[in-house]
Formats: structure tokens, sequence, C-alpha cells
């Protein structure tokens, strides 16, 4: 006997997370620990892409890194801001909790 259940059009809903993270040239003399950033979150959407109200990076190719260079002092000044988001609040307190008490 065979059962077949009825078909039900679904819309599933998508969330698109924009991340973004830093790294310093292994020439920079710095130490090997601090030449790259925690992975930071930039941007959320959920929806679809093809939304009207979609940002354009939802239709960005997924898991293709895409290279901005800017100085570091423009750099680091975005990180300070995006530290005291929601989203990126937990990263932060765990990577501090790590280097300065070991946990």
């Amino acid at each position: 006997m065979c059962l077949y259940a009825p078909q039900v059009h679904r819309t599933c809903i998508f969330t698109y997370n924009l991340m973004i993270y830093a790294e310093v040239p292994d020439t920079s003399d710095l130490d090997v620990s601090h030449l790259s950033s925690p992975v930071a979150t930039l941007g959320r959407y959920k929806g679809l892409s093809s939304d009207s109200k979609a940002p354009e990076w939802t239709r960005m190719p997924t898991g293709i890194p895409i290279e901005l260079r800017q100085p570091r002092d423009a750099i680091a000044a975005v990180f300070a801001e995006l530290a005291f988001w929601p989203e990126n609040a937990a990263v932060v307190c765990c990577i501090y909790c790590s280097n300065n008490f070991g946990i």
C-alpha cells in the first residue's frame, strides 16, 4: 500500500548573512595570532534575494570571498563599531575571555 501526502506549496524564507574579517600580511611583523580578525556580521537579511527590498549583496555568489583593501585605522574603526552590534557581541566576549582568562 502507498500513501501520498497532498502537495503543499511552501515558500522558503532564507536568512542571508554578510560576513567580514580582516587579514594582515605576514610581512607586518605582528605575532601570528594577530594576523586574522574574528569573523563579524556586517549585514543580515531574512527573505528572498529576489525581493525588491533585498540588499544587492544577497545576490552575490555564496562562498566566494571579495577582497577589499583598507587602511588599518579605517578597518579598525569598522570592527570597533561592529563589536557592539548584538550579532557580534558574543563573539567579541568569547575571544576576549579566551585571550585574557583562558576560558
